[in-house]
């Protein structure tokens, strides 16, 4: 028997798509509810949860059909004392140049757990309030980009032909002298993480300058797990060591490839092949399996795997992992590098800016490693594992940024995965609905002012009310 709600009041929110593309069905819609909004402070009601109070716990999003209330999917993400942060899941396209009209309900009973209104269980500890997976989609957005000058490592005008030829070559001489209780790993350029997390998703080229590099070594008595090429890595347990080099100045220009794709988990066997062995890595909630080839996974948009041993590409991924539990681990299978960034509190920024801001302290498997010629042990990928209870120490939603390097070579290895599946039980990844040619549209409440926060305008990639 649906339950059935007395409104208090109502007011329409008008969304315009500027485009001249349709809207996809089920379009996700992000809002900034301001809670010291007039109507806000006389009709919604909070909801006591574990003794954190939940606000707009009375609210539902709907449609009006004409005869009656069609509602709509919504979740509140993250909430402080001024603002709540909210999605909501269109059940129908915005025509070009056309508009939408939803309503924000306010009626009689809490509505925080049905299917339609839910929130972040960060905050009530209780599963059976959130429902991210009635207004989000299963998987993460991806985008790949290339760089259009071709390969970073052998651009710049190093003094061998190329400053990651040049930093190679440094390295090594570090390796040589004096590393017995190391092993070298791999070599980063500094400042692409940086640079990668900020490439906004769609149409948007950024160029790409830096004057620094490291080396990355590993201890040899690390965690092994079948292979010297399996090291265990988590911030509270680091077997890692960086070590700075100046290296002079390249840079790149990189290109969108196509539009965002949606990489959706699947159980499969990952394959982690150095020069000596092949193995495969039990894996469970597997996003990205992508080896040389189109094998497993998601593929990669057709034409990468003929261009990689000339061209330099990035991949950046985004989305939530929902964890029921923090007893997960999460592993990567890299070469060239990966890097996986995890918010520790609910919210963020917008498509270009995740988790609201790039910051180490929010990074796990933070590991960027080139083929290293000059070592004859290491020509291969690795696999890096690491616990998400080392950052986070309760359940909820958190935003998740994977970034994925790729400079010259076949050697091309990109999984990640949770190595248990009594861990992936506790795990699920979910994302927004992104809309061609990335443009969201305007959101405007025309009988409540300053319901919505944010300027009346769109940006790409992003909704503001």
């Amino acid at each position: 028997m649906p339950i059935v709600y007395k409104i208090l009041n109502l007011t329409p929110i008008i969304l315009y798509n500027p485009t001249n593309l349709p809207t996809p069905a089920g379009l996700t819609i992000n809002l900034t509810i301001n809670l010291n909004n007039a109507m806000v402070k006389n009709y919604s009601k909070t909801y006591s949860v574990n003794g954190v109070n939940v606000p707009l716990a009375n609210v539902l999003f709907a449609y009006w059909t004409g005869t009656q209330w069609d509602p709509l999917y919504g979740w509140i993400e993250s909430f402080n004392s001024s603002a709540a942060t909210v999605w909501v899941r269109l059940d129908r396209q915005i025509l070009p140049y056309n508009t939408l009209t939803i309503f924000m309900l306010f009626v009689n009973g809490t509505t925080l757990g049905t299917t339609s209104w839910g929130v972040n269980s960060y905050y009530t500890q209780n599963l059976s309030l959130d429902n991210i997976g009635y207004v989000m989609q299963g998987g993460v957005l991806y985008q790949v980009y290339i760089d259009a000058n071709g390969s970073l490592y052998n651009s710049g005008g190093g003094k061998s032909g190329g400053v990651g030829k040049t930093l190679s070559q440094s390295c090594n001489n570090l390796w040589n002298k004096g590393k017995s209780n190391y092993i070298m790993v791999g070599l980063t350029y500094s400042g692409l993480g940086g640079f990668l997390y900020n490439l906004p998703l769609y149409g948007v080229s950024r160029a790409f300058t830096s004057s620094n590099g490291t080396c990355v070594f590993a201890y040899k008595n690390a965690t092994e797990s079948g292979s010297q090429l399996y090291y265990y890595y988590s911030p509270t347990n680091p077997t890692l060591t960086f070590i700075n080099n100046q290296t002079g100045t390249y840079g790149g220009l990189f290109l969108p490839y196509g539009e965002p794709q949606l990489a959706t988990p699947a159980n499969e066997p990952v394959l982690a092949r150095g020069n000596k062995s092949s193995s495969l890595v039990s894996g469970y909630d597997v996003l990205f399996n992508y080896e040389q080839g189109f094998i497993g996974g998601n593929p990669w948009p057709y034409g990468l795997s003929s261009a990689q041993v000339n061209l330099t590409w990035l991949v950046k991924g985004l989305g939530w992992i929902q964890l029921s539990s923090t007893n997960v681990n999460l592993s990567v299978t890299t070469d060239d590098g990966t890097m996986v960034l995890l918010g520790t509190s609910p919210g963020g920024g917008n498509f270009t800016n995740w988790l609201g801001a790039y910051t180490r302290s929010n990074a796990i498997l933070p590991i960027w490693i080139e083929d290293y010629p000059n070592d004859p042990s290491y020509t291969g990928p690795v696999t890096f594992e690491a616990p998400l209870g080392s950052l986070i120490n309760k359940a909820g939603d958190y935003r998740v940024v994977i970034e994925y390097f790729q400079d010259i070579g076949s050697e091309t290895y990109l999984a990640v995965f949770v190595p248990n599946p009594s861990m992936a039980a506790n795990l699920m990844w979910y994302a927004p609905v992104f809309p061609p040619g990335g443009s969201y549209p305007y959101a405007f409440a025309p009988l409540a002012p300053g319901l919505l926060l944010g300027p009346p305008a769109p940006v790409q990639g992003w909704i503001v009310g």
